[in-house]
């Protein structure tokens, strides 16, 4: 049994545009530790941006704010096949590339996948074999509304679980991420 409920995205604010992070739901591309630089002024997003949010769906989640990377836009249909996505009856194109020791204790080694977004992006993503949560079915994005989703698939509680998030609850875009020195 997983522990879902591991505080995936908690970050505390460095300053107003700042964020450390603290979990590897975005891992490998985002870690524990690292910080990372928001703008708040975004206001179109795209596949694979990574954005800062404040979740309303929940007591016990409101009070963070949290990453995942847009995966569904408004108007498009989003499942997730084996952990990789597929948008609009098209699967995203991933290969193999490994194993990945992650150190956990619950999940130790994870299969690493390059997966290839509807724009031409390119992002890494790491999967457990036996998740329950690598297969969601088809969900329309109305206007307004994200699909989001960890590249750390097996280790994120993000859409196919918590369900869409809103535009409004969307903070800024990450524009960087800084590694801790």
């Amino acid at each position: 049994i997983y522990c879902v409920f591991i505080l995936l995205f908690f970050f505390s604010c460095q300053s107003d545009n700042l964020y450390e992070v603290s979990s590897d739901a975005l891992s490998p591309s985002i870690s524990t530790g690292d910080r990372v630089i928001v703008d708040k002024s975004v206001e179109s997003y795209s596949y694979g941006d990574i954005i800062v949010y404040k979740y309303a769906g929940s007591t016990l989640m409101e009070a963070w704010l949290y990453l995942h990377r847009i995966m569904g836009l408004p108007g498009d249909h989003v499942a997730v096949q084996n952990g990789v996505c597929v948008i609009n009856s098209k699967v995203n194109e991933s290969r193999y590339l490994g194993k990945k020791d992650m150190e956990y204790e619950y999940m130790p080694l994870f299969d690493l996948y390059e997966e290839i977004l509807p724009n031409g992006e390119k992002i890494n993503i790491l999967l457990y074999p036996s998740d329950p949560y690598l297969n969601k079915d088809n969900m329309h994005i109305p206007d307004g509304c994200y699909y989001i989703l960890g590249d750390s698939r097996s280790n994120s509680v993000d859409s196919r679980m918590i369900g869409l998030i809103t535009k409004d609850m969307i903070i800024g875009k990450c524009l960087k991420a800084l590694k801790p020195d």
